[in-house]
């Protein structure tokens, strides 16, 4: 069974009561329920009806505090639990000696460590509670025999022992921490299961002793004095076990009173904290280690002189490390044999060891020579770390000079190239790296890096400044220097450009001086917006010179705080040539419109006549109103053929209008690859044939269905096809389909004439075949692959060629698998379910129950547009049905007849679900019968077909 959640009150006499509401609502509901927030002081006379615990949270542990705490304690009795601002032991001491069960720091309050607090306090309230008559009957006996005896740990001991002892012993024995008691001198009486795990001692091991056999004599000394005095004992001490390992202990001890309020004992309680110091100590090193290395980082950037930089970050890491030396090394490459070297650049070191910056020794140092494993390591960007003594020989020859017991050593890179190294010496004890100190230590290597590639770009900045300017006055525009009021303070110009005007005229001026209001605001402006963005500006402008309007082109570009270059250009020529090319364009688009409106005119004017020969001749043929000879029988299927070709033409050009126009629209629907290239096969074959070529296919198992206009990409294929055997006088074509990742690829290959390189840019464009003797050879318009290449681009697909002059072709089709806007799949979200239901305008909701075996039909029903929803659980069937109102239940053989015939039978018993259609996939007849008879409306036999399935939704959804 579930345990209810704990039920809290809030008690709020500070400003962050948010936070702490925060983490109470981020507890889980079914371990704690936040009932109410209580504000106002006058509140505390509410009645608090089925609470369990009491939070109360203070801005300061003061006496208006105390006095809260003390009306809370006497209004309510229930456990409470304080959050406020201090860590003084005192005063928490007092919080606890005022009966509050448990205190939280308010700056290390978590919502695990809220809701361990809270759970602890409500257990060892109901623990007392439960115990506490128990408790008084042990008290009050206790109390009557101390008076026989002087020795009253003695008495007490005899006492327990005979009389009530084993009834207090089962009390402690039952609690989940860590309890033991003491008598009045000290002396240890009882301790519970968890005591004994805690310390591992045994109780004839603690028989006759004090806790100074763990704590130590001063430790145990301050407890019992502050327990005699106050009552009440609050610390976090170091406890050794019995074998010897240091414990951090969290105790509070409290002394035990009869009713004449005589103390008779003392009853310690203790939780290990070990491994939360353990946290907290290496959080502090951390936050060090981290402040050391923002002041080096912050010194690297804001002192100028490289050298007094790197000096003061080096002073500042070894402190932050507490290291005893800090130092760089910068690799070279020895000017003859081209071998690595070192040598150290820069070194700090504290008062205890010897510098060592102008040792001899360490500089130009061989790495090959004396640390092979150091370049090898470093380069590859790992660290080299680790107790000396424990190195290869010729590496200590040249750290244990140095004195140096443990060093860490990190790889320096600038522009990805192993630079140099930054070293980290101990000189006083071995020291083990933690990774979060070499983790920290890597990002100081990479800012030291930072810091040597800005000096090297100051340099270069230094060094080519003479340089830009010199290729700032070749460039071949004018440039003005302007300040952010609009003064002209420079020019640089151009023999090319022509100012028009004397330097006397605008140099030393404002803008509005000399130019005309529209243009000066204009350029102010794009000032303003470079200035205030840090980015070009680039704008264009007309001027009248000369009687003639030019046209300029400035771009403005910062050049300090509060100036500008702009740089201007004459794009009067292109202006002129931009404007005829517009006209140009628009001249060819109005042609273009208008041969498509006159194609699609005159292609819909043709189909009526055309309409009439076709239909006549059909019914000439038919022999009606008489009987034909041979030779009208011939002629009257000429008619009926050329008419045939023609409607074709008429309908290409047609369909190629309609596309350029933007008036095409497909019907998209979900295609079977394998049925559709049959088709298309089929229908090309006989004339095949005729030709005696081989048509053969090749399909990929996987390439099962594309989303498109089924009409539309037959269509595409059969131009395919037809052209591959047109231009294939002997050999073999052969359609080829395979899944590709971004679709489907419907590939037709030929052993035909081929394609010159020259003549494929030609293929795709209307009316346009490769030269004059195929016009006579083979019969066309040229329209077959520029209507299926844009067809295919309407679909979100191409069409593409690869061909070899005398060998052959291969033309593929490549259809994504589906439109993004179309086909939902069983990942798809709510979202894009309704877009697609939104696209077919019809969403009726179908339940399937398939055991996972008809993911193909639940694709398709989706695709189609139904809302569908796979049945995984069948426990609660009903509910399912209830929740998702279905026109339509699915349900398969592999769900088994027993399983089946039940669902059927609850539906048949539920008055508001009995009219919805259940449909049965089976593979047998005798289990169709079975299932009639129980109620299913129909049975369909396995396999199931497309076809089979499209009938079943028309009599089920019209």
């Amino acid at each position: 069974m579930t345990p209810e959640p704990l039920k809290i009150v809030l008690i709020v006499d500070a400003t962050n009561q948010h936070q702490i509401r925060a983490f109470l609502q981020q507890l889980n509901h079914n371990e704690v329920e936040l009932l109410s927030v209580v504000i106002e002081e006058s509140d505390l006379c509410l009645a608090l009806p089925q609470v369990d615990i009491i939070v109360l949270v203070v801005s300061t542990l003061d006496s208006h505090a105390f006095k809260l705490v003390n009306q809370v304690r006497h209004a309510y009795a229930l456990p409470l639990v304080v959050i406020g601002n201090t860590q003084d032991q005192t005063i928490i001491c007092e919080v606890f000696r005022r009966g509050v069960q448990e205190y939280l720091n308010q700056d290390q309050v978590t919502a695990s460590r809220l809701l361990q607090t809270l759970q602890s306090a409500y257990a060892r309230w109901q623990w007392f509670k439960q115990h506490n008559a128990v408790l008084q009957c042990c008290c009050s006996s206790v109390d009557k025999h101390a008076t026989l005896n002087n020795t009253l740990g003695q008495g007490l001991k005899t006492h327990f022992a005979a009389n009530t002892f084993s009834t207090f012993h089962q009390i402690i024995a039952q609690a989940n921490d860590a309890i033991a008691i003491i008598d009045l001198q000290g002396y240890y009486i009882e301790q519970n299961l968890m005591h004994r795990l805690l310390l591992g001692y045994s109780d004839a091991e603690l028989a006759g002793k004090t806790p100074a056999i763990h704590f130590g004599d001063q430790v145990f000394r301050a407890i019992y004095q502050e327990l005699v005095q106050n009552d009440y004992c609050y610390r976090e001490v170091i406890s050794r076990t019995k074998d010897g390992k240091l414990l951090h202990i969290e105790l509070k001890a409290f002394t035990v009173r009869d009713f004449q309020n005589h103390p008779i004992c003392y009853v310690g309680i203790k939780k290990d904290i070990t491994e939360r110091k353990l946290v907290s100590s290496i959080v502090t090193q951390r936050d060090r280690l981290l402040e050391g290395v923002a002041a080096a980082t912050n010194q690297l950037l804001t002192t100028k002189d490289f050298t007094e930089a790197m000096c003061l970050a080096l002073a500042t890491l070894g402190e932050a490390v507490k290291v005893n030396r800090v130092y760089i090394f910068e690799n070279h490459i020895h000017p003859h044999t081209g071998e690595p070297l070192m040598s150290q650049r820069f070194e700090w070191t504290d008062s205890t060891v010897t510098p060592e910056i102008n040792n001899p020794k360490l500089q130009n140092l061989a790495y090959m020579d004396f640390f092979p494993r150091w370049y090898q390591t470093l380069a590859a960007g790992k660290l080299v770390r680790g107790i000396v003594k424990d190195f290869p020989e010729g590496e200590k020859k040249i750290l244990e000079p140095q004195d140096i017991i443990s060093i860490l050593i990190v790889p320096i890179f600038i522009e990805e190239k192993f630079w140099g190294f930054i070293g980290f010496d101990e000189c006083r004890y071995q020291r083990q790296w933690t990774e979060a100190e070499e983790s920290i230590l890597i990002a100081v290597a990479g800012s030291i890096g930072g810091a040597i590639v800005r000096r090297r770009t100051e340099d270069a900045l230094s060094k080519s400044e003479i340089r830009n300017r010199a290729l700032l006055n070749a460039i071949p525009d004018v440039m003005f220097r302007i300040s952010k009021d609009g003064d002209l303070l420079d020019f640089n110009g151009s023999r090319n450009f022509d100012l028009h005007v004397p330097e006397s005229d605008f140099l030393g001026k404002k803008l509005t001086d000399f130019l005309p209001q529209t243009v000066s605001g204009k350029i102010m402006s794009s000032i303003k917006q470079a200035l205030t963005s840090g980015e070009m500006q680039l704008i264009e402008y007309q001027l009248p010179i000369n009687g003639k309007i030019r046209d300029y082109e400035a771009r403005m570009v910062v050049c300090g705080e509060d100036e500008v270059v702009s740089i201007v250009r004459d794009i009067s020529d292109r202006k002129r040539g931009e404007i005829e090319l517009r006209k140009s364009k628009e001249a060819i688009e109005f042609v273009s419109k208008a041969k498509s409106e006159f194609l699609a005119t005159m292609s819909h004017e043709l189909r009526t006549p055309l309409n009439a020969i076709l239909g006549l001749s059909q019914i000439l043929h038919q022999e009606i109103f008489g009987a034909l000879n041979a030779k009208q029988k011939e002629y009257i299927n000429c008619i009926y053929g050329s008419g045939e070709h023609l409607l074709t033409l008429i309908n290409d050009i047609l369909d190629l209008s309609k596309i350029e126009a933007g008036k095409e629209e497909l019907t998209l629907a979900l295609v079977q690859v394998h049925e559709l290239c049959e088709s298309c096969l089929s229908i090309v074959g006989d004339r095949a044939l005729k030709k005696g070529l081989q048509l053969t296919r090749e399909i990929d198992p996987q390439a099962t269905c594309c989303f498109a206009d089924e009409r539309r990409v037959k269509q595409m294929l059969l131009n395919l096809l037809t052209n591959a055997i047109k231009f294939t006088p002997a050999g073999k074509v052969t359609l080829r389909v395979q899944k590709v990742p971004q679709g489907i690829a419907f590939t037709v290959s030929d052993t035909g004439i081929g394609i010159a390189p020259e003549h494929i840019q030609l293929l795709f464009q209307p009316f346009k075949q490769l030269d004059s003797r195929f016009n006579r050879q083979y019969e066309g318009t040229g329209l077959g692959l520029a209507l299926t290449r844009k067809l295919a681009r309407l679909h979100g697909g191409n069409v593409t060629v690869k061909s070899t002059l005398g060998k052959g072709s291969d033309f593929t089709l490549l259809l994504p698998d589906y439109p993004q806007y179309a086909l939902p799949t069983e990942d798809c979200n709510d979202d894009q379910n309704q877009q697609v239901s939104s696209f077919f305008n019809y969403s009726p909701r179908i339940l399937i129950g398939d055991d996972n075996h008809n993911s193909l039909i639940l694709g398709y029903l989706k695709a189609i547009g139904y809302e569908v929803k796979q049945l995984k659980k069948t426990r609660d069937f009903l509910s399912q049905v209830r929740d998702f109102k279905p026109r339509l239940i699915l349900l398969d053989s592999q769900l088994s007849d027993c399983v089946i015939m039940t669902l059927v039978q609850h539906l048949q018993q539920d008055p508001q679900l009995q009219m919805i259609p259940v449909v049965v996939m089976t593979e047998t007849i005798e289990a169709c019968d079975r299932f009639l008879a129980a109620g299913v409306k129909e049975c369909l036999s396995k396999p199931i077909g497309i076809a089979q399935l499209e009938s079943l939704l028309m009599r089920y959804f019209n």
